[in-house]
């Protein structure tokens, strides 16, 4: 394990970082901000998890780290499309297209649509990879590193509910604030971040 001195150095670069971040955004380089914040996010799920899987530790530091629940619900269009590729998908229809679910909700739905008690792995990756975080990660992060002309700097998703009210954009502060709630998490949770071990 890190000494306390090494793990504090490290937790004072993490805000570093971050503040510099937030810094090029105020400069106007709100795309570059944009793609540092995420790669940020997804190396700050690294630390935490160190495992070699981009998607997962993105979508793990933001659903369990960050304090923010909108992270974890699930996009019902993109659930369409997961569950429309699978061997045996369930009744198409099972969702409102307008509104987001709980993944609880959705896990429940689909085992009685499919009359079973466990999903098989097939159904819960469909899941799992219709978090908001993982439309995130799929749209706005790999869009923006891989197609950086395509100039994208934020996602709507005010066309869908979230608890009662329409769905919270997903731009640069939002990011920014779920990435500075993970640093927090990681100084609070030193024994739980993987790279400190």
């Amino acid at each position: 394990m890190l000494t306390t001195h090494f793990i504090d150095a490290y937790i004072d670069d993490l805000r570093r970082t971050s503040a510099n971040i937030l810094e090029i955004n105020g400069r106007g380089f709100r795309a570059e901000a944009i793609v540092l914040v995420c790669t940020f996010i997804e190396s700050l799920g690294k630390d935490v998890t160190q495992l070699a899987k981009p998607t997962h530790n993105f979508c793990y530091a933001l659903i369990n780290l960050s304090g923010e629940r909108f992270w974890s619900v699930i996009h019902p269009g993109r659930l369409e499309q997961q569950l429309g590729t699978l061997k045996h998908p369930p009744p198409r229809g099972l969702f409102l297209l307008q509104q987001f679910y709980d993944a609880t909700a959705v896990q429940q739905t689909i085992s009685a649509a499919l009359g079973v008690q466990v999903l098989s792995p097939a159904h819960q990756k469909a899941i799992d990879s219709s978090t908001v975080a993982a439309c995130v990660y799929g749209r706005l992060r790999s869009e923006q590193v891989h197609n950086y002309s395509s100039g994208l700097g934020n996602l709507s998703f005010s066309a869908h509910a979230f608890d009662g009210a329409p769905a919270p954009e997903i731009e640069f502060e939002f990011l920014h604030r779920s990435a500075d709630a993970i640093v927090n998490w990681m100084d609070r949770n030193r024994p739980q971040v993987g790279l400190f071990q």
